[in-house]
């Protein structure tokens, strides 16, 4: 190989070596830039679940609340329903032994 045919080579491996350092460096910046904006996205990401996580506990303790309100409501309405089947009960109960007793004097009072 001659003389500038070496220098050739050499001047062209010198640029080549230039050109892959100035990528290189390039490429740290852009992957720099992108690690930002990755992380300012998910930063966005996160505050948006956690406003989602929120919300979505106030919407389970509203139906909790309401469910339990329900609830209270109908075991009230259950209540009183017994309890006016248990007032009716009792005075047919009433009934059948004032009925009972009307039935049984009557053969005791006999000679």
């Amino acid at each position: 190989m001659d003389l500038e045919t070496s220098e050739a080579l050499t001047h062209l491996t010198e640029r080549i070596d230039s050109l892959a350092v100035s990528l290189r460096a390039e490429l740290r910046g852009e992957l720099a830039e992108l690690r930002t904006d990755l992380r300012g996205e998910l930063a966005e990401f996160r505050a948006e679940f956690r406003d989602g996580l929120a919300e979505n506990r106030r919407h389970a303790e509203t139906l909790v609340e309401q469910s339990t309100r329900r609830a209270e409501e109908l075991f009230e309405e259950s209540r009183e329903y017994t309890r006016s089947l248990v007032d009716e009960s009792t005075g047919q109960t009433r009934i059948l032994i004032e009925s009972l007793r009307d039935v049984v004097r009557p053969r005791h009072a006999r000679p």
